[in-house]
């Protein structure tokens, strides 16, 4: 938004436009992914996330809810940690060591439970075992009574269950 001049008038300006862009440009990966995820959830029937990286967090793109009454919580265009969230860690866990200490430069770990993760040093060997396993299980990391998997995509697809 800018200001015309010394007058009290407003106008949009091209940044409004690039965000709105950029939004779409997700449409096409969230419809062509709205398939696979409804498949895995017909399956597994639990919480089925799609998360993209933003800066130094995860952000929920898409998801498809549990058939059960006991889910997880979660909303479309929610933050959460990269360190603490399985979907956090397989989007690190290909990414060069030195561009994940670069991404993680000035976070503030916090502990959600006693599993939490609470520095990147700490962080980093878990990753190598993502890339080595191929996937992220994490444990009560980020809500106690919450497991979750995640697969690595460009994105990362993900399910969530009680436990």
């Amino acid at each position: 938004m800018a200001q015309e001049g010394e007058s009290e008038k407003y106008s949009l300006t091209l940044k409004l436009f690039e965000l709105g862009a950029r939004a779409l440009q997700n449409v096409d990966l969230i419809r062509s992914a709205d398939i696979q995820m409804r498949e895995i959830s017909r399956l597994t029937k639990e919480t089925i996330h799609l998360g993209a990286l933003d800066e130094d967090s995860i952000v929920y793109i898409h998801k498809i809810d549990s058939m059960y009454n006991l889910r997880m919580y979660s909303r479309i265009g929610r933050r959460n940690p990269l360190y603490s969230t399985a979907i956090g860690k397989v989007l690190l866990a290909w990414r060069d060591r030195d561009e994940v200490k670069q991404i993680l430069e000035g976070v503030e770990y916090k502990r959600s439970t006693e599993r939490t993760i609470t520095s990147t040093e700490a962080l980093l060997p878990v990753l190598d075992q993502v890339r080595e396993q191929g996937m992220a299980k994490i444990t009560k990391s980020r809500k106690k009574g919450c497991d979750a998997l995640r697969y690595r995509y460009l994105i990362a697809l993900a399910w969530s269950l009680p436990v």
